[in-house]
């Protein structure tokens, strides 16, 4: 059985009775001013277990640790794209780019803004300007190598060669300048506000990380998306259609400065818009000057394109009713069914629903089926890939052939427990050997002393692999835990053409199995004693 050091690390809802580790955050910020102030804060900005996404990538409580480590060691000042500060701002920038998409058309559809559109955008590109900042002390992850970047050089050039002068060049206070200087040839200048355009990608990942967090169903995302670029569209052509017709009708500047309510004209380009989009009637432009002859085709033929998109994402949304996301949310319902006809208690719900979303972690997919349409090398990488550095960490298996090994690791199985459930007891014969793949376990004596943790590729029970002795030490999980379990007659198994072999790891466990024994009963007896001199020092002041 592996070990750790003698602290172990907090592991939240498990009562530990060992010594704990200091948070690592209090071994970077130990003294000055404020200090439970600056921990509080530069917790919030490293890696939250909240966040959608640190759930899908760092999926224990050891990998959380260690992305922890990671930041705090070689990028302190830099902020987490899986912190709680990230996922914050960029619920606050949802608002901002929506408020964006709103008031830019306004400005762009008129040759006069009205102050309170002029002033609220103003606002805005403030708060742009400061994303801008953010983006170059924020990481990302990198999706193709499922990696968490921090280096700056490298968000550096991962920031500014898609978007930087992009988001510069359209967030710029352009209108504010020109009411300042009073130069209105410049209002071409606002035109440069359709830069902003291309974060409408960016507005619906966040939209869609908000919509996760939500626990939203999938077909709901898709929903959404598709109406936050339904809109954009119609709104974005109600600001087109006022400077065409504007043009048109040759409207100049003293008639906006005259009729300052810009909302009823936008209103009603709005509705036309609408109108013609939807193949119900014409633009209400009915001039016969080629440029509103040409807007009117224009728009005959953007409606025919926007019919047949709404037709197909209507289909596709109906399409993902089946996809692997939506079969876990039907199950999930399945399930409630179920247990409130069993009228199960409430803990017992919360356990189930733990399970599968550990499991399924919100997607169903068969293994055994997408294995089965693999070959066998292929197989057998992926298998290695999982567990060959599990098996060969393990003291009986070292210097084993490695055709043994891949032998060994193919007989793998994959279990699945909750915090507080039982793994092995002590006391009971033990046929198996389990190996942690994801997860934190506590271990304790047969009186029920923890003794130590055991974390992310750590392994125990390899004794009852070639003994038939009673197990030492009980084994309960503190965290969800995915485990491989080696079965005692799996191993045999394997090893039954290589007896010399099987001979040597029965030695090697008849030695272990003696040390632990004795390390077990040193543990109990120095506990022992321990309780005993605090017990006679608390009657010694008591007296």
């Amino acid at each position: 059985m592996t070990t750790h050091s003698h602290k172990v690390r907090r592991v939240q809802g498990h009562e530990c009775s060992l010594p704990q580790e200091d948070e690592l955050i209090t071994l970077y910020i130990n003294g000055g001013l404020f200090v439970e102030f600056r921990r509080k804060f530069r917790q919030y900005l490293m890696v939250s277990a909240a966040n959608p996404e640190s759930k899908s990538v760092l999926k224990s409580t050891a990998q959380i640790r260690l992305e922890e480590s990671r930041h705090l060691r070689k990028y302190y000042h830099m902020i987490h794209p899986f912190s709680e500060a990230r996922m914050t701002w960029e619920m606050i920038m949802i608002v901002v780019y929506t408020s964006l998409l709103i008031l830019m058309p306004l400005e762009m559809g008129t040759p006069i803004t009205q102050p309170l559109v002029l002033y609220s955008k103003f606002f805005l590109d403030l708060i742009s300007l400061m994303d801008i900042a953010l983006f170059f002390c924020t990481g990302y992850f990198d999706a193709r190598k499922h990696k968490i970047i921090l280096k700056p050089t490298s968000i550096l050039k991962h920031y500014v060669f898609p978007f930087f002068f992009l988001d510069l060049i359209s967030s710029l206070p352009y209108n504010m300048y020109i009411m300042q200087t009073e130069n209105h040839d410049l209002k071409w200048m606002k035109y440069f506000y359709l830069v902003k355009l291309t974060r409408l990608p960016t507005l619906s990942k966040y939209i869609r990380k908000f919509c996760i967090r939500m626990e939203l169903y999938s077909y709901k995302l898709s929903t959404v998306n598709f109406a936050l670029w339904f809109f954009t569209a119609i709104w974005w052509a109600t600001a087109i259609t006022l400077i065409v017709y504007a043009t048109v009708e040759n409207f100049s500047l003293q008639y906006y400065i005259e009729n300052p309510d810009i909302f009823n004209p936008t209103l009603e380009s709005c509705y036309q818009v609408v109108r013609a989009f939807m193949l119900v009637a014409m633009s209400r432009i009915q001039s016969d000057k080629p440029l509103s002859m040409i807007f009117n085709i224009i728009c005959v033929l953007i409606g025919s394109v926007l019919n047949m998109v709404i037709l197909a994402q209507v289909m596709q949304i109906y399409k993902r009713h089946s996809s692997s996301r939506n079969k876990y949310d039907n199950l999930i319902q399945e399930i409630a069914e179920y247990m409130n006809y069993k009228e199960l208690p409430p803990p017992i719900k919360k356990r189930v629903f733990r399970y599968v979303e550990f499991k399924f972690q919100k997607n169903i997919f068969k293994e055994a089926d997408i294995l089965n349409t693999l070959s066998k090398i292929l197989k057998q990488d992926i298998l290695l890939h999982n567990c060959k550095k599990m098996v060969e960490k393990v003291d009986f298996f070292k210097g084993l052939p490695g055709s043994l090994i891949l032998r060994l690791v193919t007989k793998l199985r994959s279990e699945i427990y909750l915090p507080n459930d039982l793994i092995v007891q002590a006391g009971i014969p033990g046929n198996a050997m389990y190996f942690i793949y994801v997860g934190s376990v506590a271990v304790y004596t047969i009186n029920n002393q923890e003794i130590c943790h055991l974390e992310d590729g750590s392994y125990f029970g390899e004794i009852s692999l070639v003994i038939n002795e009673p197990r030492v030490a009980s084994v309960i999980a503190i965290t969800n835990c995915e485990v491989f379990r080696l079965s005692r007659k799996d191993f045999m198994e394997v090893m039954e053409p290589y007896p010399n072999l099987t001979g040597k790891i029965r030695e090697k466990a008849l030695s272990r199995l003696k040390k632990t024994r004795q390390m077990t009963d040193d543990y109990q007896e120095k506990t022992k004693s321990h309780k005993i001199s605090v017990a006679f020092d608390e009657s010694t002041v008591l007296g």
